[in-house]
């Protein structure tokens, strides 16, 4: 009787170091996971820093390589986005957002709201409008990682025009 109840003790002894030991796998294996998988603030807020250091080149490594920008109704993509990043990343600074809308899930993101920025070559100058951030978790070479898809710019007004001679 003493040896059954000893080896009932031992089985269900034995059942809870198993089950304890699968539980700290499982949870050890979604910490890992957790911690592999980028954070959307955390490009969101690199993307900004990348404007105020003037690095254009971490600029273009936040965008995707199919990345469309919209401003005074036009759209940039490729060659023409890289270029409008190298020269507007030189003269901006201090450029400050104000997100009223984000949305986030595990491949999708995107914010929404005000900016302001000065420039290095105007120290009264002021820039403001509004700005839409669409992103995604890239696939292939950088899977994972959050890059935009799509920038909506709108200053608050468009660029001067040269005037018409008479």
């Amino acid at each position: 009787m003493k040896l059954l109840k000893t080896l009932g003790l031992f089985t269900f002894m034995l059942l809870l170091m198993v089950a304890c030991e699968e539980k700290a796998e499982r949870t050890a294996e979604n910490e890992m996971e957790t911690a592999e998988i980028p954070n959307a603030d955390e490009a969101m807020k690199g993307w900004s820093d990348a404007w105020n250091s003037n690095d254009s080149q971490m600029l273009k490594d936040y965008s995707a390589d199919d990345a469309v920008l919209l401003m005074w109704g036009r759209q940039m993509t490729g060659d023409s986005l890289n270029t409008w990043m190298d020269s507007t990343a030189t003269w901006m600074k201090d450029l400050r957002t104000t997100a009223l809308m984000t949305e986030k899930d595990d491949n999708f993101a995107w914010e929404t709201g005000t900016y302001t920025h000065g420039t290095s070559r105007n120290d009264t100058l002021s820039m403001r409008g509004t700005y839409t951030v669409i992103w995604e978790r890239a696939e292939g070479e950088y899977e994972g990682d959050w890059r935009i898809k799509v920038m909506d710019i709108s200053p608050e007004q468009e660029p001067m025009q040269p005037q018409e001679q008479q």
